[in-house]
């Protein structure tokens, strides 16, 4: 308000109001012309951490020092540490890239660490890359011709899972990739309504009203395979219960992503705030009033 302490401009305004009211206004402006609100080369060796936002601002609007330099228009720099973006990247940095650039879209690098995959993969990485790059998969047991008739069996490096062992109690004792992997290559630990059926290691229709109550494993196989428990959260389940009933994290997921769940509102016919009362001195309101009012 640059008729607010006018008369005392000069000691009771802030030095951004001065430079406001005099540039937009005409009001409040030094008296001598050749006085500036800011001296640019004070300081100048230390601007970045010494000057105040105010004086940064005007330094380069008016004098073109002080100016914080941008060297990108993009959020993320796609291809710094591409070699290297399942280990090194973050989720957003992941996000950003793929969906801009086309970059590190895949749950994985098949490519990355490849030669000790044994050793260094996870079982879900070893098994996604198996299937659908076809690489890191198990070794496998093939047969090699000698001089003599009879061909002779040479084994390369042991499977990743013993299908025999605890085979008993599979259901209850084997990891999901476990459970995969045995399925796949040696038709043992497979759902049995599934695997008479169709051979494959979830049923994506069975409980699927309860979806979000799945093991992770099936969710990933067949959020890959089926397009289906793709989401963090069932936003449809429970969501006449929604305020009482869900978790802070999946009323935020659910309204922010599919606009259900939202905080309810309570609309009034009262105001939070008067923006008539107290005009004359408006600049001595609360921020939150001031927001509001604007």
């Amino acid at each position: 308000d640059c008729d607010f302490k006018l008369s005392t401009s000069d000691s009771s305004w802030s030095d951004s109001k001065k430079l406001w009211c005099c540039e937009r206004k005409q009001k409040g402006c030094a008296q001598a012309t050749t006085a500036l609100p800011y001296d640019c080369q004070a300081g100048y060796a230390k601007w970045q951490t010494g000057w105040s936002d105010d004086k940064k601002q005007w330094c380069c609007q008016h004098k073109s020092v002080g100016c914080t330099v941008t060297t990108s228009t993009h959020a993320f720099d796609c291809d710094a540490g591409f070699d290297k973006w399942e280990e090194g990247w973050s989720n957003q940095k992941q996000q950003w890239c793929c969906s801009k650039m086309g970059m590190a879209c895949d749950p994985y690098d098949c490519d990355f660490k490849l030669s000790t995959s044994d050793s260094s993969w996870s079982d879900s990485k070893k098994l996604w890359c198996c299937n659908k790059k076809q690489q890191g998969c198990p070794p496998t047991t093939t047969a090699m011709p000698q001089k003599s008739t009879t061909p002779v069996a040479t084994t390369t490096p042991h499977a990743p899972y013993d299908c025999t062992a605890g085979l008993a109690a599979w259901e209850t004792g084997w990891s999901g990739s476990k459970k995969n992997w045995c399925c796949q290559h040696k038709d043992l630990g497979c759902p049995q309504a599934v695997a008479t059926t169709t051979g494959l290691p979830y049923d994506c229709n069975q409980d699927f009203a309860t979806w979000e109550n799945w093991a992770a494993d099936k969710k990933t196989w067949c959020c890959l395979h089926e397009g289906k428990a793709c989401d963090q959260f069932d936003c449809a389940a429970g969501l006449v219960n929604a305020e009482r009933g869900w978790s802070p994290q999946k009323k935020d997921w659910c309204c922010q992503n599919k606009k259900v769940g939202c905080p309810t509102t309570i609309i009034t016919t009262s105001l939070p705030y008067d923006c008539n009362q107290d005009f004359a001195t408006w600049e001595n309101w609360a921020a939150d009033k001031k927001t509001w009012c604007c």
